[in-house]
């Protein structure tokens, strides 16, 4: 009797899975074999979540790191190739205004005419105060200006600045100095655009300003937004 009991126990723990289902012969080879799989072992299986966090973090990591060196380069730029200057006065109306943003570069610059360029002249009566002013003549160049009727000429030749000169009639300005000048190497003569609400060359307070004392040339405006541009050098195509 106890054996038969035996055995048929030893036939049910064969036949039986951990749940306490009936399995057949069969299934029961294959549950021991490990063909079938617990539930748990699918529920194992699935997606961490911590690995979700992983990825959020490194896609946040890499804009922080993209906005770090976008901020460096622009800092690095406006350090050592452009600068950023600030109209003052009228002496640059129409073509500027006052409290317009310019940048401003001297990377592999040689003033020529028509250039808006930003220069200090330390030894004049404006001191350590950077003006706009535009170029009008180089070194070797012979300038000679007509306060009354607005007349330049250079090297002989009248030149046409109705693109860009402003005349308030209703104001006069003489000029400091005698005509014709020449200028010396590495000297150049500059105006406002506003000829008559200017301190330039033509005043002993600016006088003849070396090449040394410039900044750079404007290459565009960036404030105010409705102004925005860029200013072609004259005699580029």
């Amino acid at each position: 009797m106890n054996n038969r009991y035996n055995g048929q126990n030893r036939y049910d723990m064969r036949n039986t899975s951990p749940d306490g289902d009936e399995m057949s012969p069969r299934r029961s080879l294959e549950y021991e074999s490990g063909a079938v799989q617990d539930t748990d072992d699918e529920e194992s299986e699935q997606p961490k979540k911590p690995a979700e966090k992983v990825s959020l973090l490194s896609m946040a990591f890499d804009i922080v790191e993209t906005l770090a060196i976008a901020t460096c380069t622009i800092v690095l730029l406006f350090t050592f190739v452009f600068r950023i200057a600030i109209v003052n006065g009228e002496s640059m109306n129409n073509t500027l205004n006052a409290g317009d943003m310019l940048i401003v570069t001297d990377i592999g610059y040689k003033p020529r005419y028509g250039d808006i360029v930003v220069l200090q002249k330390v030894d004049s009566a404006l001191g350590d105060e950077a003006v706009v002013k535009r170029v009008i003549a180089t070194e070797g160049q012979t300038v000679s200006y007509n306060d009354e009727t607005n007349e330049l000429t250079v090297d002989g030749a009248v030149i046409d600045e109705s693109e860009y000169v402003y005349v308030d009639y209703a104001h006069k300005r003489l000029s400091d100095i005698e005509y014709p000048i020449t200028l010396g190497e590495g000297e150049v003569f500059v105006m406002g655009d506003n000829r008559r609400h200017s301190t330039d060359s033509r005043s002993y307070s600016l006088g003849i300003v070396d090449e040394r004392c410039i900044f750079g040339h404007v290459i565009a405006r960036i404030y105010p937004l409705s102004d925005f541009g860029f200013f072609k050098r004259m005699g580029d195509a």
